[in-house]
C-alpha cells in the first residue's frame, strides 16, 4: 500500500515494483525492473495511476491511497512478456493467495528490457526527491518460480 507522509502533503507519489535479473541495481533503480508496474500521482487525491514501466508509460488501472493490495507479476520467461494482478486486500498477512483471472488489469505485457537470464529478484522502490514521495509499505512477498497459470 501507500500510505501519505503527512509531512510530505503536496509532493507526488512515484513508487516501482517489480521483478529484475540485474546484479548491479544501485546504478539503474527503477530500469532495472523488468517486469513490473509503477505507482504515480500526487499525495492530495486518493486515486493513484498505475502505470507501465515503458519509456512512456501508460496508464493502466488506478489504486488508492492507505489500501492494502495484493500484486502478482506473473511472468513468461518463454515469450519475454508478463502479466499483472492487482486486488484489493482485507490487510496484511495471511497466506498467499493465487490471483483471479478478474484481477488481470495488463496482459502480455513485454519486458522493460531483453532477458538472457531468469528473472530472480524483486525490486520495490519508493525513491525520495524534493518532490516526491510517500511511504510504499510491503507486507510479504511470495515467490513462486514455478507458477505457470493462475487461476
Amino acid at each position: 500500500r501507500i500510505t501519505p507522509k503527512h509531512d510530505r502533503a503536496g509532493k507526488g507519489v512515484y513508487a516501482f515494483a517489480g521483478l529484475t535479473n540485474q546484479d548491479d541495481t544501485m546504478s539503474r533503480p527503477a530500469a532495472a525492473i523488468a517486469a513490473g508496474f509503477g505507482i504515480v500521482g500526487t499525495g492530495e487525491v486518493e486515486s493513484l495511476d498505475l502505470v507501465t514501466l515503458d519509456t512512456e508509460p501508460s496508464v493502466v488501472g488506478h489504486i488508492k491511497a492507505n489500501q492494502w493490495y495484493n500484486a502478482w507479476v506473473v511472468a513468461d520467461m518463454a515469450a519475454h512478456v508478463y502479466d499483472l494482478y492487482i486486488a484489493p486486500a482485507t490487510g496484511p498477512g495471511g497466506a498467499a493467495a493465487l490471483p483471479r483471472s478478474s484481477d488481470k488489469i495488463v496482459m502480455h505485457q513485454p519486458f522493460r528490457y531483453a532477458v538472457s537470464k531468469p528473472l530472480h529478484g524483486a525490486m520495490f522502490m519508493c525513491p525520495t526527491t524534493d518532490t516526491a514521495t510517500q511511504y510504499f509499505q510491503i507486507d510479504e512477498i511470495h515467490w513462486d518460480g514455478n507458477l505457470i497459470n493462475a487461476q
